[in-house]
């Protein structure tokens, strides 16, 4: 009985074993399925041109951008971009203007059965900011200085009104 017992607890640590070094061995497999994706600018603008790029591997013949997660057409063709690399592809879209800002995740699917999803940041501001007048742009808004600047704005509109009503008739005497 001793014996069986000795039989099965090595038979469970081979069968652990061997799972193991198999997990190990298609960790690696699994990883290199996932394309490498790109989005470019990162973050966009709605209505902004927006470049998708995608590294599917050797033995890829297409890439299809799956447009309908950002506003856009079903399925995208992306183009074969001409590197040492083979299975590169890239295709610049038009965001639509109508695009809700936050982040989207299209997915590109490649001939060779992988896939993978572009993460796509949009901004409701477009190109980089304001100019601040110091060198540096600003991107928040809602911030106090909102609230000084609409303020100046009505105490310029009341004075203008002021100004006009108190000003001296044509015609009048002095």
């Amino acid at each position: 009985m001793r014996l069986l017992s000795s039989a099965r607890a090595a038979c469970c640590v081979c069968g652990a074993l061997v799972a193991g070094l198999m997990l190990a061995n298609a960790a690696p497999a699994m990883a290199s399925q996932t394309p490498r994706i790109t989005v470019s600018p990162n973050p966009s603008a709605p209505g902004t041109a927006t470049t998708f790029d995608v590294l599917c591997g050797a033995n890829t013949t297409s890439a299809t951008l799956l447009g309908a997660a950002i506003g856009l057409s079903a399925q995208i063709p992306m183009h074969h971009v001409m590197v040492p690399t083979s299975g590169e592809f890239r295709v610049t879209v038009t965001l639509p203007v109508t695009i809700m800002p936050g982040t989207h995740r299209p997915s590109i699917d490649c001939s060779n059965g992988f896939s993978g999803f572009a993460v796509v940041r949009v901004s409701p501001i477009p190109g980089h900011g304001a100019v601040t007048g110091d060198g540096t742009t600003s991107t928040q808004t809602g911030t106090p200085l909102t609230e000084i600047g609409l303020g100046a704005i009505a105490v310029g509109v009341l004075a203008g009104a002021a100004a006009l009503f108190l000003r001296p008739r044509a015609g009048s005497a002095r």
